[in-house]
């Protein structure tokens, strides 16, 4: 069940997150994510800091392929505001769970 296996792998780096986490800092990463429908789950991930933030929000479609689609925004006190988005098709949850380490999740 490719579904499960993701659900481990964040319900792991949540914790990792919530222990790094320092009462009073309002700087560092945050992730969460919910299952919108039998084949589709929400990830809401990022990072803050005093000067800069980001805030990712991916859909993650399971079918024959997993289908992602990615929505950025943030904000830099060097760039001002940005927003993209884009869309993956991965062919198997590994190659799913390696992007999401590869963005940092």
């Amino acid at each position: 069940m490719e579904i499960l296996e993701l659900i481990e792998y964040l319900d792991a780096r949540i914790n990792e997150i919530e222990a790094s986490y320092r009462p009073g800092d309002e700087t560092g990463d945050s992730l969460s994510y919910e299952i919108i429908g039998n084949f589709t789950i929400a990830v809401n991930y990022g990072w803050t800091s005093y000067e800069e933030g980001q805030d990712n929000n991916v859909t993650i479609l399971f079918g024959s392929n997993i289908t992602v689609t990615k929505e950025t925004s943030g904000y830099s006190v060097y760039e001002g505001e940005y927003n993209d988005q884009e869309n993956f098709v991965l062919n198997n949850i590994t190659e799913l769970i390696s992007w999401l380490r590869e963005e940092g999740v």
